[in-house]
């Protein structure tokens, strides 16, 4: 199970890789720019507010494509990386208010350099000893959420008011007549975009090809001369910069931040984010991160409906016998299990094979219909 999620569909010999034309891939990137232009004029302002979270979880889910997907790795525990920023993110806001950037980079480089730590020790452990590894680092992040009280707020939380999504003058906040949520929608969205094609970016060039032959067999790599200890701190590094900078845009985008968001929770979410997706393809973060929310967002609309209302007790005297929470860590665990027995690369994956196919039914039908006329 675990070759066909982290291994990449090979095309069948004689049959070159399938390459998006540059005139679709320009047409896409440009029907994507105008839905990010035109979406805040369409939906909602608390629409608005859950796909900018989206956002936010599509930006730590790349990181995990890039260590579990591309990489190979065992690893879990982006949501350690996460809490660093954010929690970092608001003491530097409240204590100097240095600007959004300058937190946002700040968070970023405290993420990127537990990631190099974590990366080290990846380059010792691997496979189920790391695994366990990063199960005990979020632990570890969440005893250290609820101890440092004076940093965190401990199990209470701690307010992020402080924290305001800005470039020098402009507050995404406060852009005049636009809704603060319409700012936050351009803001992470654009932060997410920028983090993606750097990775796609790294991708298609040498770091990309390295991390795969990683993945793929290590000893080998090592034997044609990739520096193993290099490239798993370099990945580690990457990956822990986005998660924390997805931190810092939670904490810019909520009132509050506890443990919580960064527990267990967190960690199932982004596992379904990005299996959901396609483990393999950045484009799977953001697919899984649309879909995931907005099925939590749907559960928790019509839990009081009569659908719904006989399984999700709102109150602790309701004959339900899931919370809102629990039923969501559910239906996420369900997903996983599906996915991985029913396709395996994700629904991403599943879809370009039934484009794959349609096309070689259609290049088959062709070559038939010509042979008959000859």
């Amino acid at each position: 199970m675990q070759e066909h999620l982290l291994t990449e569909p090979v095309p069948p010999r004689g049959r070159p890789p399938r390459e998006v034309p540059r005139s679709a891939g320009r047409l896409l990137l440009a029907g994507l720019a105008c839905v990010y232009l035109a979406t805040p004029f369409l939906v909602q302002d608390h629409i608005l507010f859950l796909l900018s979270y989206c956002a936010v979880i599509a930006l730590a889910g790349a990181g995990v494509v890039l260590l579990v997907g591309r990489a190979g790795t065992v690893w879990i525990a982006q949501p350690f990386f996460m809490g660093l920023g954010a929690y970092l993110a608001v003491a530097l806001a409240d204590r100097f208010a240095p600007g959004f950037v300058v937190v946002a980079v700040a968070a970023g480089a405290a993420a990127a350099a537990a990631g190099a730590v974590t990366g080290w020790l990846a380059v010792r452990l691997g496979g189920l000893e790391l695994a366990i590894v990063s199960f005990g680092v979020v632990l570890i992040g969440d005893y250290l959420a609820r101890q440092l009280t004076s940093l965190t707020g401990g199990s209470a939380g701690r307010a992020t008011s402080s924290v305001e999504v800005s470039v020098g003058p402009v507050n995404f906040e406060d852009l005049g007549s636009f809704s603060a949520e319409q700012g936050l929608f351009w803001a992470t969205w654009a932060v997410t975009a920028a983090c993606l094609a750097l990775s796609a970016f790294l991708l298609r060039r040498a770091p990309g090809r390295t991390w795969v032959a990683l993945r793929d067999n290590e000893r080998a790599a090592e034997a044609i001369g990739i520096d193993v200890r290099r490239e798993k701190i370099g990945v580690f590094a990457l990956a822990g910069a986005f998660g924390g900078l997805s931190g810092a845009m939670l904490a810019g985008l909520r009132e509050y931040i506890a443990p919580e968001d960064f527990g267990f929770t967190m960690v199932t979410l982004l596992m379904a984010v990005v299996i959901v997706g396609g483990v393999t393809r950045l484009a799977g973060a953001v697919v899984g991160a649309l879909a995931l929310p907005g099925l939590e967002f749907l559960v928790s609309e019509f839990a009081d409906s009569p659908a719904l209302g006989w399984l999700i007790k709102s109150t602790a005297e309701d004959s339900g016998f899931f919370t809102a929470g629990s039923f969501n860590l559910l239906i996420f665990g369900a997903l996983i299990l599906v996915v991985l027995l029913v396709e395996p690369q994700g629904l991403l994956g599943g879809a370009a094979r039934v484009i794959d196919t349609w096309k070689e039914t259609a290049a088959d039908r062709t070559v038939h219909d010509e042979g008959e006329v000859k």
